[in-house]
C-alpha cells in the first residue's frame, strides 16, 4: 500500500453516510469526556502545537469539535466549536458554557453570524478521515482565516490501523474506526493544502507510544523525530497558513474523451462536464465502436448546438470496417494524441469515457494549472476510498507497484501513474511531442508518454485526488496479461534514461531550471 492509501472501500458520496456518522457520534456523546481523559497523552500532542499560536485575544475555532474537551483545554479568549453531532454539541454546551457551540456540517457551513468573523487559529483534529471532499473543505474554510491565521491539522498513520482496532476491542480507544472512510497521510494532506491555496509551515510527528508508562514512554518517544521512527508515529501534525491570492489568467480548455463502445455514457459525460475557463471544447475520439457510440455522439452534438462538441474517428471509416482489432493495437494513447492534435484550447485534458472519474472534478485540474501549483496535473485514485469493484485487486497491486517505481525513476512523487485523467498546457504538450522519439512510440495508454516527457523537461507534476467509481456501463479495456509486460518494458526505458544514462554521462536528464521559470 502507498502511504496515503486507506483500507476501507465504502463509497461516501451520499447523505446516508453523513447521517450514519452523526448517529454514531450522538451515541458516544455522553462517554466522550471520559475517553478524552483516558487518552490525554494523545490529545496533549495537539494541544502543545496549538498553544504556540495563542495570545490573550486569540479567537479559535475547532471544526469537528466533538464534546469540546480540546477547545476548552486551550481556554481561548473566544472559542467556537462546530460539529455535526447534535448530542455532542449539547454535551459541550452543558460542560463549557463559556464557549460558543454550533451544530453544523463542517463541509456545508451555514450562514451563521459567528462564522462571518476571522479566527486566529483553526483546529482540525482527526477529521480528515470523515470528509467527502477535502480540497473543497479546505478551500471553503479560507473565509474563516486572515493572513496571520494558523491551521493545525492532525492526521493518523494507516500503519496503526490494526493496533487501533485492537485498542477499540479492549476499550482503550473510542470505537470510531468503523466509520473512518479515509486514511490520509501527511504527504496527502500537504498536497491538499497546496491545491487549496495554503502553505505548510511545519510538519511534525506525534508520539510512538501515546500512553504514559513510567520510564518506557520517555525512552520510546525520544525516538519519534529519528528519520526512520518518525514514519511509524501514530499521527502527524501539520501547521499551515493561507497563501496570498495570486492573480490568475483564465485559459481556454480542450477536453479529449477517447471512446470505444461507451454508448451508455456519452449523454452523462456532456451533461456533467462543467464549462471551464474562457471556453470549453469537447473532442470525442472514437476507436471503432460497434454499440452505437458514434451515433450517440452525433445525436448529442445536434442536441447541444450551444456547446463546442467535436467528433473524430480514430481511423478512417474504410479501415475501421475491415480491421476491428486495429483499435486494440493503437490503444488510447493514439486516440489522445490525435485529439490533442485537433484541440484548440490553451489547456488540454484527458477524461475517460467510463465516468469512473467524475466529470465534475475537472475544474480542480484546471485550477491546479492556472494557479501555478504544477505544470502537469495527474489524477490519483489512491487517496479517497474507492467504490467496491471499481478496481480489481491485481490491478490495484500493479498500480501501486508502478507508482512507487516511477516516483523513484522520475524523481517526482506520483501516487497513480495509470489514472486516465491528465491535464497540461498545450504549449507544454507540444514540447513533449517534439521529444517523443527519445522514449519511443509504443505506449498504448498514453500515460507514460506524457509522464516521461513532462519529467524529462523538468515540469512540476502535481497529484489531484479524485474519487474513483465503478463502471455503470461497458467494460474495462485494460488487460493485465498483455499490458503488464509493456509496463515493465516502460520501466526499463525510464531506468535507462533517468538513472543509468545520467550516471554514465554525468549529465542530469531534466532541464528544470530552463522550464520551471515559465508561467
Amino acid at each position: 500500500m502507498t502511504n496515503n492509501q486507506m483500507t476501507n472501500k465504502r463509497p461516501t458520496n451520499s447523505p446516508s453516510f453523513k447521517q450514519a456518522i452523526a448517529k454514531h457520534f450522538d451515541s458516544l456523546a455522553k462517554d466522550r469526556p471520559a475517553w478524552f481523559t483516558r487518552n490525554q497523552t494523545y490529545h496533549e500532542q495537539i494541544l502543545q502545537v496549538c498553544r504556540q499560536f495563542l495570545h490573550p485575544d486569540a479567537r479559535v475555532i475547532e471544526l469537528g469539535c466533538s464534546t469540546g474537551q480540546l477547545l476548552a483545554a486551550l481556554n481561548p479568549h473566544y472559542g467556537l466549536g462546530v460539529d455535526m453531532s447534535a448530542a455532542s454539541i449539547q454535551e459541550a454546551q452543558a460542560l463549557y458554557p463559556q464557549l460558543e457551540w454550533l451544530h453544523a456540517d463542517v463541509e456545508n457551513l451555514p450562514a451563521d453570524e459567528r462564522l462571518a468573523q476571522r479566527f486566529d487559529l483553526i483546529i482540525i483534529e482527526d477529521l480528515m478521515g470523515f470528509l467527502q471532499d477535502i480540497q473543497l473543505f479546505l478551500t471553503t474554510i479560507k473565509k474563516l482565516s486572515h493572513s496571520r491565521t494558523r491551521i493545525v491539522i492532525s492526521t493518523w498513520n494507516w500503519l496503526w490501523e490494526p493496533i487501533l482496532r485492537f485498542g477499540e476491542q479492549i476499550h482503550l480507544k473510542a470505537p470510531d474506526l468503523m466509520l473512518r472512510e479515509n486514511w490520509i497521510s501527511a504527504n496527502a494532506v500537504q498536497n491538499f493544502l497546496n491545491l487549496s491555496g495554503y502553505t505548510t509551515l511545519t510538519l511534525q510527528p506525534g508520539l510512538l507510544l501515546p500512553y504514559k508508562i513510567p520510564l518506557l514512554s520517555g525512552l520510546i518517544n525520544s525516538l519519534s523525530y529519528a528519520p526512520l521512527f518518525r514514519r511509524l508515529t501514530l499521527l502527524s501534525i501539520l501547521v499551515a497558513a493561507k497563501e496570498v491570492d495570486k492573480p490568475k489568467t483564465d485559459c481556454s480548455v480542450s477536453v479529449v474523451i477517447p471512446t470505444r463502445n461507451e454508448v451508455g455514457n456519452i449523454a452523462a459525460l456532456v451533461e456533467r462536464l462543467p464549462e471551464m475557463g474562457t471556453h470549453t471544447e469537447l473532442i470525442f475520439v472514437d476507436g471503432n465502436s460497434r454499440d452505437g457510440t458514434v451515433e450517440e455522439i452525433q445525436r448529442i452534438i445536434r442536441a447541444n448546438p450551444d456547446r463546442d462538441i467535436k467528433f473524430l474517428p480514430q481511423t478512417p471509416p474504410n479501415i475501421q470496417d475491415h480491421t476491428p482489432n486495429l483499435m486494440l493495437k493503437l490503444g488510447k494513447g493514439d486516440a489522445v494524441r490525435k485529439g490533442f492534435q485537433m484541440a484548440t484550447g490553451d489547456i488540454l485534458m484527458i477524461l475517460d469515457s467510463d465516468i469512473s472519474v467524475a466529470p465534475e472534478d475537472m475544474p480542480k485540474f484546471y485550477d491546479a494549472l492556472i494557479t501555478g501549483k504544477g505544470r502537469f496535473a495527474n489524477g490519483t485514485r489512491f487517496v479517497y476510498a474507492q467504490e467496491r469493484s471499481a478496481m480489481r485487486r491485481l490491478n490495484r497491486f500493479g498500480n501501486v507497484f508502478f507508482s512507487v517505481t516511477f516516483s523513484w525513476l522520475l524523481g517526482q512523487h506520483i501516487t497513480d501513474t495509470l489514472c486516465g485523467t491528465k491535464v497540461l498546457f498545450k504549449r507544454d504538450y507540444d514540447a513533449i511531442a517534439a521529444n517523443r522519439a527519445r522514449f519511443g512510440d509504443f505506449d498504448p495508454f498514453g500515460d507514460f508518454d506524457l509522464l516521461f516527457g513532462a519529467a524529462w523537461l523538468g515540469y512540476k507534476l502535481i497529484d489531484v485526488p479524485v474519487r474513483y467509481a465503478a463502471r455503470t456501463y461497458g467494460q474495462s479495456k485494460v488487460r493485465v496479461s498483455s499490458h503488464g509486460p509493456l509496463l515493465i518494458r516502460m520501466s526499463l526505458i525510464a531506468l535507462r534514461h533517468f538513472k543509468i544514462n545520467p550516471l554514465l554521462t554525468g549529465k542530469h536528464s531534466t532541464h528544470a531550471s530552463e522550464f520551471q521559470a515559465e508561467p
